[in-house]
């Protein structure tokens, strides 16, 4: 059973997002805003944590530092938003906490999005931020949620395609592997999914995916040839949208002979670790997820 906070959350992602997302007419305004929404709440970061604006081109966004971290290793964190929302400022609250449980610094991409920058652009993007931290000298694990858990695959993906293996390891966090229509849970869990309204969900997905065929591996990465790839984190909740999405991907993941731990969740929205420190089940999930990175930068 979920606790109390985090049942008054699934019902503020209701009210506050999905009810937009479900609208008659699509407003790609209205949907920044309300998946941007947690951005408005207060941001109880660590103490001692600074958040630095970089200015290096090749890695805009900002830098979470924690007290007394590594500077050897970072954490490259993708936001989500289906694409077309999101920045790090709305997921500066578990960006901060993630890097504070790892002790590692998180650099939180500001990627381009669609529909202004069509796929590939964030995904070269990613790619270049991550070969410059490694240029670098920098230990990297890449983590991300929703679409940008989907992106740090098909970053990795990309990498290991172009010969590159420094990535340590993925934190996908209720990740979007599958662009297409395939996934069950996407009918099964519509009502019960308490933030993700799907009425303009191929609209979003397509204005990313732009003239590229849904399946290709960096937009659906559950069809890719996963071999190669590095140790993965996946958590996801039983209730929401996406739950096929994680857990085929997992199946995939596993089938290929890759090293991926699951963690799946009853009762929960769609990126509930968004929350943090709010709700009991997020402070947890951050803590796990930070250990596991603390554990492959060693």
């Amino acid at each position: 059973m979920p606790s109390i906070r985090a049942r008054l959350a699934n019902l503020a992602a209701r009210l506050l997002v999905k009810r937009v997302l479900n609208k008659p007419t699509f407003s790609l305004a209205e949907t920044r805003r309300a998946m941007g929404s947690r951005g408005t709440m207060p941001a109880f970061l660590p103490r001692g944590l600074r958040v630095v604006a970089s200015t290096d081109a090749a890695l805009p966004g900002e830098w979470q530092r924690p007290d007394g971290a590594a500077h050897d290793a970072v954490i490259l964190f993708l936001h989500g938003g289906g694409y077309v929302a999101g920045s790090p400022k709305t997921h500066r609250s578990f960006s901060s906490w993630l890097a504070e449980e790892a002790q590692v610094p998180a650099m939180s991409l500001r990627y381009r999005l669609a529909p202004e920058h069509p796929f590939p652009a964030g995904l070269d993007d990613a790619v270049l931020a991550a070969r410059t931290l490694a240029k670098r000298g920098s230990r990297v694990v890449i983590a991300g949620d929703s679409a940008g858990a989907g992106l740090a695959i098909a970053t990795a993906l990309r990498l290991r395609d172009e010969g590159e293996s420094f990535v340590r390891g993925l934190v996908l966090i209720c990740p979007l592997t599958d662009l297409t229509e395939t996934s069950e849970s996407l009918r099964s869990n519509k009502n019960s999914e308490p933030l993700l309204g799907l009425r303009h969900r191929e609209h979003v997905l397509r204005s990313y995916a732009a003239e590229t065929v849904l399946t290709h591996p960096y937009l659906s990465p559950v069809y890719a040839n996963l071999a190669g790839l590095p140790p993965m984190i996946v958590e996801a909740s039983r209730i929401e949208v996406l739950w096929d999405d994680a857990r085929r991907f997992v199946e995939a993941a596993q089938a290929a002979g890759c090293e991926i731990a699951f963690h799946p969740h009853d009762g929960l929205a769609h990126d509930w670790q968004l929350m943090v420190p709010i709700t009991p089940e997020s402070v947890a999930s951050t803590r796990r997820l930070g250990a596991w990175i603390a554990e492959r930068m060693r």
